[in-house]
């Protein structure tokens, strides 16, 4: 049984709330189980740039965040669902993906299937969808993509047919080998992986021992050969660029 865990971001239990539970419900349930948990709940400070996470040590900042963190790698798969304040995310939800820092280096989430929900009084639902979706890359995690859906459209409280729940739920049943990076994706990949060779130890020895140094990707995937042959080359000429040693 595969365990999904849908955090719900907005401190309401409206409009969100409905389409996320409608997405968990149009879930195979022979398959997996879903296990919903309001992102209110947790006491999560705001990130103070200590870089402390980032060069290997432990967060200073005594609260939830990392009770979260670790629930969200014990899961094999993620549902996040935010609504859209003043053209982004909640500043809960963007004060937590702000203490993820040390994801951006060394990625915990690598692989597992990541669905993305927006819910808008009107506009700004791309802007916000695709900030998710680049969020979810540099986590690592095989990514969906977005569902975006106005207040009006929630009404009903059903989320509908939708190509990208059914891409979550293909990844969720085949598993991350039929994820098919993007152009995007695979940059992201390769500039990290010349940051972790070059410039923090931490990461470097990180990447080592997950094998991605090597790697074409945080996991095995679908990558056609002319993308392969790019980011090769891409690599080698961010190394090139990025020297050992160098600051960031």
């Amino acid at each position: 049984m595969k365990s999904v865990l849908a955090i719900q971001a907005s401190p309401r239990k409206k409009n969100t709330n409905k389409l996320l539970k409608s997405a968990a419900a149009g879930l195979p349930s022979g398959i997996c189980e879903v296990e919903i948990v309001q992102l209110s709940d947790f006491d999560i400070k705001p990130c103070i740039g200590c870089h402390s996470c980032i060069e290997g040590r432990s967060c200073p900042l005594k609260d939830s965040v990392e009770t979260l963190k670790q629930r969200m790698v014990s899961a094999d798969a993620l549902i996040i669902a935010s609504p859209v304040y003043m053209g982004g995310v909640p500043g809960s939800l963007k004060n937590f993906i702000d203490r993820t820092a040390d994801w951006f280096h060394r990625p915990e989430l690598a692989g597992r299937p990541i669905l993305f929900i927006v819910t808008t009084a009107g506009s700004y639902a791309s802007k916000t969808g695709r900030y998710l979706n680049s969020i979810g890359m540099h986590w690592g995690c095989a990514v969906s993509g977005y569902i975006s859906k106005t207040a009006r459209q929630t009404a009903s409280g059903r989320i509908g047919k939708s190509s990208v729940l059914n891409s979550f739920i293909r990844l969720l049943i085949g598993g991350s080998r039929l994820y098919s990076p993007g152009w995007k994706n695979l940059y992201l990949f390769t500039l990290q992986k010349v940051l972790a060779r070059n410039i923090l130890d931490v990461d470097k020895n990180y990447w080592f021992e997950k094998g991605w140094l090597d790697a074409p990707f945080f996991f095995p995937a679908a990558i056609l050969p002319l993308k392969r042959i790019i980011m090769h080359l891409l690599f080698n000429l961010l190394a090139r660029v990025i020297k050992p040693g160098q600051k960031q």
